[in-house]
């Protein structure tokens, strides 16, 4: 058993020399441990539990005996010049934050005196008790239609048209209605962001890998049919409709109208193919004996990118057994046409 002066004498030392794999302490204390008396001091600052720990490694490298952690403190000893000592560190505690209102309906639950549980650990979503007592209903419904072989398992993200009553049509006659219902409920919510629409997916993905023990089953499937069953097709929607208006946004601006005569033949996205149509018509007013042979007259201005200008089509005619047959303009013509996107009352006159 140390003595408290040589523990002092040992402490002297230790501050004199002040060893590199010794972590910064706070402060030293000669403290009573068990039988004997030891030196102890406090890692400095407060660090997180990651950083606290690298400090800690060398010591813990050149301790002859395993440190000790409780779950709140962490003991790691040394010895120096025959004493024995410890550096300790003490883990902060970690508290919950209650958000203002349950994740699944409006209900305040921050300093509103409402009881609530917490679907898992850290970060998990809250929920205030009827919705957690909606859930489970709802969880042990499904289990037993599913059981008796009546409800089919989930098998995509087919998306389910929103009621009041609970009821999910499939039909498309009552999707108005469903969508301006979704609409008066989600009044007051803010359009998501891009960072909340994917959290929400990591949300949702962590729900589904989500490892827990067999007695936290009954509130992890609650949630991974709440996150998962419902959660993800909402999600899945809103990214195919996001993407729908992406590509409807970088569609062409510039199309081609087709016509004969003044009178509109149809509208193309590319000259080509409105080429093509002009082409066709044409050749249909001939028999297939007769010799046809046609071209297209570009604007002078865009000879170098001829399609992308005003073309007018060209026929010679050489019916079979008349020479030398005849050259003439179609009437066929092709013109782009600029789509603008918004009202111009100016270009209008």
């Amino acid at each position: 058993m140390s003595a408290p002066s040589t523990v002092a004498a040992a402490l002297a030392s230790l501050l004199d020399t002040a060893p590199s794999w010794l972590p910064q302490v706070d402060h030293w204390e000669i403290a009573e441990d068990t039988d004997t008396w030891i030196l102890s001091g406090q890692l400095a600052g407060d660090p997180r539990e990651a950083e606290a720990f690298r400090l800690l490694a060398p010591v813990m490298e050149r301790a002859t005996t395993p440190h000790s952690d409780d779950g709140r403190l962490v003991k790691v000893p040394f010895e120096w010049d025959g004493v024995t000592g410890q550096v300790w560190y003490l883990r902060p505690v970690e508290r919950y934050v209650v958000p203002e209102r349950c994740a699944s309906c409006p209900t305040l639950l921050a300093d509103a005196g409402n009881q609530f549980v917490r679907l898992g650990g850290r970060g998990a979503p809250v929920i205030c008790v009827p919705c957690r007592d909606r859930m489970h209903e709802a969880w042990v419904r499904e289990a037993a239609v599913r059981e008796l072989g009546a409800l089919p398992m989930p098998v995509g993200p087919e998306p389910q048209e929103f009621r009041e009553d609970g009821v999910y049509p499939q039909g498309t006659a009552q999707r108005v209605q469903q969508r301006a219902l979704a609409f008066e409920y989600l009044a007051s919510a803010k359009p998501a962001s891009t960072e909340l629409v994917a959290g929400l997916a990591k949300t949702v993905r962590d729900v589904r890998d989500h490892q827990h023990p067999a007695w936290e089953d009954l509130y992890c499937l609650n949630l991974l049919s709440y996150m998962g069953e419902r959660m993800g097709p909402v999600l899945r929607r809103l990214l195919d409709a996001e993407a729908r208006v992406a590509e409807l946004e970088a569609a062409p601006r510039t199309v081609y109208r087709a016509s004969h005569d003044s009178i509109p033949m149809g509208l193309y996205r590319t000259a080509a193919e409105a080429r093509k149509h002009c082409e066709t018509e044409l050749l249909r007013k001939y028999p297939e004996t007769a010799k046809v042979e046609h071209w297209w007259s570009e604007d002078e201005d865009t000879v170098d990118q001829p399609e992308d200008g005003e073309a007018e089509l060209f026929a010679h005619v050489t019916p079979r057994g008349m020479e030398p047959g005849r050259t003439w303009l179609t009437g066929y013509v092709v013109t782009p046409l600029e789509v603008a996107s918004e009202y111009d009352a100016e270009a209008d006159e």
